[in-house]
């Protein structure tokens, strides 16, 4: 009499778990890559948005610096102070607007455009036209 049950062989087990094995060690590699890829890219963005609050911080500072020379030695003297660091001050009547950038890294600056009005010799009205960070091309 003839045995009808199929036996799977020792080397179609073999096979398949070779197989197996392999397809687990490709997604290990594949999942090893993703993750350093991911790590730099998160360490570039933890870079730049570190170098970002510089540049911010730095832009504030000076933005103050100019405020304060034009409250205490006018618009001329702003404007020089202003122009030696590399920006512009334009002037009219007791409104005056700063533009000046700041260098972040890579290529990128953060470009300040701020008008203030001037009351009593003081700064009565600070408005942002423009805080950006963009390519040195602006």
């Amino acid at each position: 009499m003839k045995n009808d049950r199929k036996v799977v062989s020792t080397g179609t087990i073999s096979i398949f778990l070779v197989l197996v094995v392999l397809l687990f060690v490709t997604f290990s590699l594949l999942s090893l890559t993703l993750s350093t890829s991911d790590l730099r890219l998160s360490e570039r963005a933890a870079r730049t948005t570190s170098e970002y609050y510089i540049a911010d911080d730095t832009a504030t500072r000076r933005l103050y610096s100019y405020i304060a020379t034009a409250e205490l030695e006018g618009t001329d003297a702003a404007a020089d102070a202003v122009e030696a660091d590399g920006g512009r001050l334009d002037a009219s009547g007791n409104e005056f607007t700063i533009s000046f950038s700041v260098p972040v890294s890579g290529g990128l600056s953060l470009f300040a455009e701020v008008r203030i009005t001037l009351q009593g010799g003081t700064a009565s009205e600070i408005n942002i036209i423009r805080w950006q960070c963009a390519g040195n091309e602006q």
